[in-house]
């Protein structure tokens, strides 16, 4: 959808100064200069809950501990009426195979609101190691501080600990690079301490490359070359033009080719044309290699948004009727055969769900097809067949070098195809320009664009939510608005609730105000200590 002008509606005085005393609350200056989900203390590190039950008492209703499943709605639902304890006990207490992705899904979603809340909560969840490794990764996207989350991650113990220090070193080096080199520093020789060094500088050459490159002297000499080398590539996936400066400083010939080697793999994996075009300035000897690695990495690369690590292939699926493939097998099929699977696909009747033969195909052509041609390939394939899958990984590639393509395209998809292609787009391109990915959004016609506006608001909170609040104000009153209002309440509310009063009364409907007035007010309460 092309971004249109819009007539801007008058507001009522009333509107106006709720508007500005809002946005004058949630958007002044704090600690770090941003909104933040935690507020500050003075205290030592402790855990903070969204909701004590002393305060919002869980009153679930009884058939709920009854039931089987509940819906992502039902529990967004018992969190804002009841809260966080009220909302992880109804998943906790399903009795269907279904519980433990109800207790994932619910702490991942709390962890964007209070990660602090979810680590305690963790403990007592009852999830495997796989799935508790889930929560981790959620709650280490949205903790911003490093120190308590390298106390928290340090309890941990196997692959787990691994990771979870990994990640809260990412954090902690941003703010205190002291802290984290000294906490690397005093672990043994291991496996885990080369992790904890690569994801350590991986995060801080990214962050502040420079100051990185300075600090060089706490490594070995192996180390300091594998670390000199995601230094760089950290920095090109920021500012390659920087890095490519820095590297004509290197005197060594041998070093310097493999850090550019570095630039190009980095920079081509977020900007692939301009990565491309500064390629073509190198030399050949250099320039064939890196182009080959690049085509070997998109050869072997499921560009999906799914970073889950796949099974090894295998050749099971070679005697199977196609009706009795796992999921595994469809996989398999469309990377070790794909021009077989592509053709199977184009025949095909819908008679069995085909989606991950489709994404696998899909995939494998984003080495030598544009996204447009994946697009017009997918059109052709009906939803059991795979169609919406491949569509969705076409939609995604192309957002990441031409989202306003993307956009034009899903407007010449069929109606029904539309909202879940708009959706992904909005996710893709928030993260990457989030300013004209709302602009999109606030054009997008109809009932849809509430959806999108969700998207792009909790996308772009992410990284920048004063900006993204301050977009959000600029809405004609309506049912997106109101979407973008609800999600920032339950974002903001567990750090600085006084803050979102004035929003409240610009929702659309004395019903919701009234809803929305309800739960804030128990934030109110909680904030004061009643």
């Amino acid at each position: 959808m092309k971004a249109a002008a819009s007539a801007k509606k008058p507001i009522a005085w009333v509107t106006g100064l709720a508007l500005v005393a809002g946005l004058a609350l949630l958007l002044r200056p704090r600690n770090d200069g941003r909104a933040d989900s935690t507020p500050p203390s003075t205290k030592s590190p402790a855990i903070s809950f969204p909701a004590r039950n002393s305060e919002r008492p869980s009153t679930t209703p009884r058939e709920a501990s009854k039931r089987t499943s509940l819906t992502v709605d039902e529990l967004v639902a018992i969190y804002e009426k009841e809260g966080a304890d009220a909302a992880l006990a109804a998943a906790k207490g399903l009795t269907g195979p279904d519980r433990d992705s109800q207790v994932v899904f619910i702490l991942t979603y709390l962890a964007r609101i209070d990660p602090e809340w979810v680590a305690k909560a963790l403990a007592e969840s009852g999830l495997s190691t796989t799935h508790q490794g889930f929560i981790v990764s959620a709650v280490m996207e949205h903790w911003k501080d490093g120190e308590k989350a390298l106390a928290w991650a340090s309890g941990f113990t196997g692959d787990l600990r691994k990771s979870a220090v990994g990640m809260a070193l990412r954090i902690l080096v941003r703010t205190d690079p002291e802290k984290a080199l000294a906490y690397v520093d005093a672990m043994p020789d291991s496996g885990n301490r080369s992790q904890a060094l690569t994801d350590l500088f991986a995060s801080w050459g990214e962050h502040d490359p420079k100051a990185a490159l300075a600090h060089l002297d706490h490594l070995s000499p192996d180390e300091r070359v594998r670390t000199t080398e995601l230094i760089a590539g950290a920095w090109a996936r920021k500012s390659p033009r920087e890095v490519i400066a820095w590297i004509g400083t290197v005197q060594d010939k041998a070093t310097s080719d493999r850090l550019l080697q570095e630039v190009a793999l980095n920079w081509s994996s977020v900007a692939l044309d301009d990565a491309k075009a500064w390629i073509a300035t190198l030399p050949d000897s250099l320039k064939a290699g890196i182009l080959e690695s690049i085509a070997e990495r998109e050869r072997n690369t499921i560009r999906c948004g799914d970073e889950s690590t796949q099974p090894p292939p295998d050749q099971g699926w070679k005697n199977k009727p196609v009706a009795e493939m796992t999921e595994t097998d469809l996989r398999n099929w469309g990377f070790q055969d794909p021009t077989g699977a592509k053709t199977y696909l184009e025949r095909a009747t819908g008679e069995t769900d085909l989606s991950e033969l489709a994404t696998a195909v899909a995939a494998g052509m984003t080495a030598k097809e544009t996204p447009a041609a994946i697009f017009e390939w997918a059109q052709s394939l009906d939803a059991k067949t795979g169609g919406n899958a491949a569509l969705r990984l076409a939609i995604i590639s192309w957002a990441s070098t031409k989202p306003a393509e993307a956009a034009d395209a899903i407007d010449q998809a069929a109606p029904e195809r539309r909202l879940p292609l708009a959706t992904a787009l909005a996710e893709t391109w928030s993260r990457n320009d989030p300013a004209a990915a709302a602009a999109w959004a606030a054009s997008y016609p109809g009932n849809d664009q509430k959806t999108l506006v969700r998207e792009v608001i909790q996308q772009w909170a992410g990284s920048e939510p004063r900006e993204a609040y301050a977009w959000l104000a600029t809405l004609p009153a309506g049912g997106s608005r109101d979407e973008g209002i609800s999600y920032m309440l339950i974002r903001e509310s567990s750090s600085d609730p006084a803050s979102l009063v004035p929003w409240i009364e610009l929702l659309s409907t004395p019903e919701l105000q009234k809803e929305k007035r309800a739960v804030l007010d128990q934030d109110l309460k909680r904030a004061h200590g009643e």
